[in-house]
């Protein structure tokens, strides 16, 4: 009897996952145990038989990869006369953690994150991270074109203005200087006149004595945008959220 309440409790709870996941998605998931696996933090994460953890970290990395590809692509056919920092930057604005988190917020996926309530409030990048984990779970469900329709029709022209993304300016520096001193990292910058084009720069981020990025920009100070944009994304990754 025990077994048997435990397997309705299971099939309760992953139908109205099917249910909340159509909800969102306007289609029906086929391997729901993707997206269980994506809405799960790994402060509540199970582990498997050879006691690894089970939870939405890979993922993370698959759908982070896959939106950058979308957006590369759309941001590219969308803005045919831009240069690859605009480019850049336009795609830094949209994958940002905090956006992410606000997108996440706007189609109700926050609600099905599971993780340690003592955690919630600490880091705003985990809804963020559950999204791209959310993402890459859709990938391997459906595949990459139907992810990639996804993330266009519904996703950018339902919950994202890209006029007003496009309108604002966000000094990507500030917000990597002001990240990377929370961590107690040291943050500076190599910006060279490139070599291979001209009235263009170079600039690379060094943290810790250690070069990360690089970017390009028509003036130092767009190429340190640049460059700050790509490192806040490998600087929030090293977060432990």
């Amino acid at each position: 009897m025990r077994l048997l309440n435990s397997l309705r409790y299971l099939f309760i709870k992953n139908d109205s996952l099917i249910f909340r996941i159509k909800e969102i998605t306007d289609f029906y998931p086929i391997n729901i145990r993707l997206y269980e696996q994506a809405l799960t933090h790994k402060s509540v994460a199970l582990h498997d038989k050879e006691g690894h953890s089970i939870d939405n970290e890979r993922l993370e990395y698959l759908g982070d990869a896959v939106l950058d590809t979308v957006l590369a692509d759309f941001l590219f056919k969308k803005f045919p006369y831009e240069d690859e920092g605009f480019l850049t930057q336009m795609r830094s604005k949209v994958v940002n953690r905090k956006q992410l988190s606000l997108l996440a917020e706007s189609i109700g996926l926050d609600k099905l994150v599971k993780l340690d309530q003592r955690r919630r409030n600490v880091h705003s990048s985990i809804y963020g991270n559950a999204f791209e984990a959310f993402i890459g779970a859709i990938y391997l469900d459906i595949g990459y074109e139907k992810t990639k329709k996804y993330i266009i029709k519904d996703l950018l022209h339902n919950h994202i203005d890209i006029c007003k993304l496009k309108a604002t300016e966000t000094n990507h520096k500030s917000v990597l200087l002001e990240s990377a001193q929370k961590q107690n990292l040291l943050i500076s910058f190599r910006t060279v006149e490139n070599p291979k084009r001209e009235n263009t720069f170079i600039s690379s981020v060094i943290i810790d004595g250690k070069e990360y990025e690089k970017a390009m920009g028509r003036s130092k100070k767009e190429a340190e945008q640049n460059a700050s944009s790509i490192a806040l994304k490998t600087l929030q990754s090293t977060i432990n959220t």
